[in-house]
């Protein structure tokens, strides 16, 4: 690498919570640039260093190939002090300043998981919060930014070694995904019956279908609120939910 060069790269909109850091970091490795790379009140930013082809290619891949769910408002590239850094890092998030920057609604499950979650043989088998960099709740778990594990809901459960292992892995999919979680160390999930607990996990599931199957109503907790669920082919279960939320057409 040719010494002395080095750019400046701020990367405002909604940039945090949608992959931004892991993606820059393989785009980094991609063209050979060394530096670092963080969540900052403002968005992304980024000290890069290189050869100034790689550097002008690195900066319109950012602009070009960023991950589907971003959406990317701002990009400034500015030259800057060449520090000679031997590798880049995803560094840790700088949470001074007054936040302005956007971040991502809660996204879809994507093919991988939903192809994980349906697998017997995998360890997250019909697990309710699989999730990774591309899809999974963002917004609705967020205490404060910028965007980081610690600032979650899902600061309350530790990783396990397997889910560190795919945190910490670049060629993973989950590298720095934020609401990474499985069986073993994430939330569970129960049904309650009668104002008692009677199945967890995936016998909650289970129950769960069959009580819906039976025309019961149910009241659903999820990450971001509460749903409302009944059969929609069963009249008479329909017919109850309404008249429970005084409602003569809705649902």
């Amino acid at each position: 690498m040719a010494p002395g060069y080095a750019r400046s790269i701020k990367v405002r909109g909604t940039v945090q919570g949608v992959g931004f850091r892991p993606f820059v970091y393989r785009l980094a490795d991609e063209h050979k640039i060394s530096g670092w790379v963080f969540n900052g009140t403002r968005g992304v930013e980024i000290h890069a260093e290189g050869t100034p082809d790689a550097l002008d290619a690195f900066a319109a891949d950012i602009r070009s190939r960023h991950p589907p769910a971003a959406e990317v408002a701002q990009i400034v590239v500015e030259p800057a002090a060449f520090e000679g850094f031997g590798s880049f890092s995803i560094r840790d998030s700088d949470a001074s300043g007054s936040p302005t920057t956007r971040i991502s609604p809660d996204l879809p499950l994507c093919d991988d998981c939903l192809r994980e979650m349906l697998d017997p043989d995998d360890r997250r088998y019909r697990y309710a919060y699989i999730n990774c960099t591309n899809c999974g709740p963002r917004y609705s778990i967020i205490r404060s930014l910028p965007y980081d594990r610690p600032r979650t809901t899902m600061a309350d459960w530790p990783l396990c070694d397997d889910c560190r292992a795919e945190y910490e892995n670049p060629a993973d999919r989950r590298y720095h995904a934020q609401p990474i979680a499985c069986p073993r160390c994430g939330p569970d999930y129960f049904l309650r019956e009668n104002g008692t607990g009677s199945a967890r996990g995936a016998a909650a599931i289970d129950r769960a279908a069959a009580l819906l199957g039976e025309g019961r109503i149910l009241t659903i907790k999820g990450i971001g609120g509460y749903h409302l669920a009944c059969d929609a082919r069963n009249d008479s279960a329909v017919l109850a939910l309404r008249e429970r939320k005084y409602r003569k057409e809705k649902p």
